[in-house]
């Protein structure tokens, strides 16, 4: 099923503070946090795949989507000093790479972006 630009657009303007709350709860010291946070990170994930999915989603919003939270993964996520959230952002771009039907466009990310 097609995800309509409608919905698409709003949701990619929430992308980074989705990312941003769960990393930030990966790291909490309450561990039933943590396990809330487990559930989000799958929700959030899954979102950000079938926005990247062509098939799922308008090519031009699966670029928009992909240059919105590639970068905040490869240099908030990543580089981070949390295991969990190291972890779980090389888990997230893995599954990006995994995606068959993502479109090759979503990779010409300006490489600028990434610091």
């Amino acid at each position: 099923m097609q995800i309509p630009s409608s919905l698409a657009m709003p949701v990619e303007k929430h992308l980074i503070g989705l990312w941003t709350v769960a990393f930030r709860s990966m790291d909490d010291i309450k561990e039933t946090v943590r396990i809330s946070d487990e559930i989000l990170c799958r929700a959030v994930t899954t979102l950000k795949t079938r926005l990247c999915d062509v098939s799922l989603t308008d090519i031009s919003d699966a670029h928009k989507a992909m240059n919105i939270v590639l970068p905040f993964l490869l240099t908030e996520g990543i580089l981070s000093k949390v295991d969990s959230v190291w972890k779980a952002s090389i888990g997230v771009v893995m599954k990006l790479t995994m995606v068959r039907n993502l479109s090759n466009a979503c990779w010409n990310c300006n490489p600028s972006t990434y610091g």
